[in-house]
């Protein structure tokens, strides 16, 4: 499924089932084409006729659309086109990622050359239904959606051909085509939340706030898009008391999520109206989003990044599109790409906060911690202290290993807590590694203690604290029953084994110790500590050259600075008969679960 989720997709995804039945709008073979990395194609189409010059294009238009650079890959594709316009090969490459750049206008030109070309590809009827939509030719619209159905009986297709309905005049056609689609499996809620908006743009006020109902009903009261969109609904007609308690269902079953807490705030300003939708090609560009949210990115990311920038050309004031758009780019791993989409959100939006805490976290993927504080820092100076924001700031400052800073942003967040509830582990857990890591070791021992109270069987934290213990030689057979229970929990955590192994080298049973240190390099065989560790058990068994390896070997792993001149010193002399106080003390077991 798609993959980070944090604040943005948690805020406007409709309900993952519905993936179930959605059938991709993109022609298959270019699809492969693309995920290939163009293997197939004949070499007549690229080597024979074409120039240096063409050849040279393709290579790096293929390069970049590896690397996830839509846009270089548009280009270049679009140049060897130029150069050799039959090849329909390049037409095909061509035309897909003009789509996935969101180089609209072009790419309806060069769908128009796909279908006269005999290639009747979804993906290019789907773009030229919208090219229709958008200038009111909805008899042109109709037809390249009828196009689609002909190969294509998906979700999306039909959902996007009901919309089509409603511009053409046929309303009741269209929410009867609905409530028939609604009672299929994979399908209710959305068919229930589209027929709302086509019931209250139609005028038809109790039939929308059934079906809003019963979407809300069938999502489970989970779905942040349809409770918001909701609750606009109620507020519109003056209904202010129902529109927050909408709301306030969501935030019981979904408490962080920052589009139900803006939506709340807002409720009486008829700033929340902006979710209506107000033309029937406003819920095609809703149709084409929804569906956008709940494909498998697994199988790559090509569909819904298609169907994301279709939205947008529909209704460019879909801000949300832009943003899941944004989170496809960081799957990508083109992070500067998804920050440039969050710095267009502007703070009117609901969704403000969600993208600065975005923007950041990619700064510090590349390794601008300084620009992601001080965003995050603005932020807070403007007045922005969610606890979600707070804790991406303590998160970065914990990074850069700037404790007391990471301490006090934590701090900020659980202040903000009236009642701490399970769900709050995370944060009290957070700023105990902050203490700990800064010397703090009270408020670390209380703040941890603090989170296995909210929620006793976190392996994390049981790991984090026993081995705390025993590291300082405090509490060592709680912290080692701590471990033990982390360990049943995770049982194949190479880190949390470490722990135990390194529990029993502190209390001098080294033979028990080799055996989960061994078991620990098994599963965690990249890390410096873990042979570091297992270096020093080897040497207390009699193992001395297994030891010597594994110290070296540690130390080829790139450990932390601070470790390095132990190590260095135990390859060198060896290591003394009783453990040293500070054995391992360098590095903390891991800070996240």
């Amino acid at each position: 499924m798609m993959r980070r989720t944090t604040t943005i997709l948690s805020s406007v995804l409709i309900v993952a089932a519905a993936a179930a039945g959605v059938l991709v709008a993109v022609s298959s073979g270019a699809l492969d084409w693309l995920n290939r990395g163009g293997t197939r194609e004949r070499s007549a189409d690229v080597a024979g006729p074409a120039s240096d010059t063409i050849y040279g294009d393709f290579l790096v238009a293929r390069e970049a659309a590896a690397s996830r650079d839509v846009h270089e890959a548009a280009r270049r594709y679009l140049d060897a086109l130029s150069r050799d316009p039959e090849n329909n090969m390049l037409l095909q490459r061509a035309f897909l990622y003009a789509v996935q750049a969101g180089q609209m206008d072009t790419a309806a030109n060069l769908a128009r050359r796909v279908i006269s070309g005999g290639q009747n590809t979804l993906t290019a009827r789907l773009v030229l239904a919208a090219e229709a939509a958008r200038r009111g030719d909805w008899p042109m619209a109709r037809a390249e959606i009828d196009a689609m159905l002909a190969t294509d009986q998906g979700i999306s297709s039909r959902l996007i051909s009901y919309w089509i309905m409603a511009g053409e005049g046929r309303g009741a056609d269209a929410r009867r085509e609905l409530a028939r689609a609604s009672g299929q499996r994979g399908f209710d809620v959305l068919g229930d939340y589209h027929g709302a908006l086509m019931a209250a743009l139609l005028g038809d006020r109790t039939g929308a706030d059934a079906l809003f109902i019963r979407a809300v009903e069938n999502s489970e009261g989970k779905s942040g898009r349809v409770l918001s969109a909701y609750a606009a609904f109620l507020e519109e007609a003056g209904s202010m008391d129902a529109a927050r308690a909408v709301i306030d269902r969501g935030l019981g079953a979904l408490p962080e999520n920052q589009l139900l807490m803006v939506t709340r705030q807002r409720i009486g300003s008829g700033a929340n109206l902006v979710w209506r939708v107000k033309t029937p090609v406003q819920g095609m560009a809703e149709a084409l989003f929804n569906m956008a949210t709940v494909f498998d990115t697994e199988n790559g990311l090509d569909a819904p990044v298609i169907y994301l920038q279709v939205a947008m050309w529909l209704n460019p004031d879909l801000v949300s599109a832009r943003l899941v758009l944004a989170e496809l780019f960081e799957e990508g791993e083109r992070y500067e790409d998804a920050i440039a989409i969050y710095q267009t959100v502007t703070r009117d939006e609901p969704l403000y906060v969600s993208a600065l805490i975005a923007e950041a976290i990619n700064l510090n993927r590349l390794e601008r911690a300084e620009e992601a504080v001080a965003l995050l820092n603005r932020a807070v100076d403007e007045g922005y202290t969610q606890s979600q924001l707070m804790m991406a700031l303590g998160d970065i400052e914990r990074d850069r290993k700037n404790w007391d800073a990471a301490a006090a942003a934590y701090s900020v967040a659980i202040n903000a807590i009236a009642t701490p509830e399970e769900r709050h582990w995370l944060v009290f857990f957070a700023r105990g590694i902050a203490y700990e890591r800064g010397k703090r070791w009270a408020e670390a021992e209380a703040d941890l203690r603090r989170s296995l109270e909210l929620k006793p069987d976190q392996p994390a934290v049981l790991n984090y604290l026993g081995y705390s213990y025993v590291d300082r030689g405090e509490n060592m057979d709680e912290g080692t029953e701590m471990i033990r229970r982390a360990v049943e929990l995770k049982p194949n955590d190479g880190f949390i084994i470490d722990s135990l192994g390194w529990a029993y080298y502190r209390r001098g049973d080294y033979a028990t110790a080799v055996i989960h240190l061994e078991r620990a390099i098994e599963l965690a065989p990249q890390d410096p500590t873990i042979n570091d560790h297992l270096g020093d058990v080897y040497w207390k068994v009699g193992r001395e050259r297994e030891a010597r390896f594994q110290w070296q070997r540690a130390l080829s792993l790139s450990p932390p600075e601070e470790n390095i001149p132990a190590i260095r010193e135990k390859l060198e002399n060896g290591m003394a008969e009783a453990p040293r106080a500070d054995a391992g003390g360098a590095d903390a077991p891991p800070a996240t679960p």
